[in-house]
């Protein structure tokens, strides 16, 4: 059965090792973005930089554009 997990990012690789994902979803602001784990393949692995603080005058508010980014990636699973 397909599951989300959500995870912090110091536990990841235990993630990735117990869990097996078929893809990853890194949510970080673009000064904390880390690369695609090791051995895991890159093009399931999207990178959405943004803040957690949904202002539209602020850069990497959330907003519509990653929605859609995401959505397209899920739409490969």
């Amino acid at each position: 059965m397909p599951k989300i997990l959500i995870t912090p990012l110091s536990a990841l690789p235990s993630a990735i090792e117990s869990h097996g994902p078929s893809h990853i979803v890194t949510l970080l602001s673009s000064g904390y973005m880390i690369d695609t784990p090791q051995g895991f393949p890159a093009e399931r692995h999207l990178r959405l930089s943004m803040h957690d603080i949904a202002d539209e005058g602020m850069p990497e508010s959330p907003g519509h554009a990653h929605v859609a980014e995401l959505i397209e990636f899920g739409r490969g699973w």
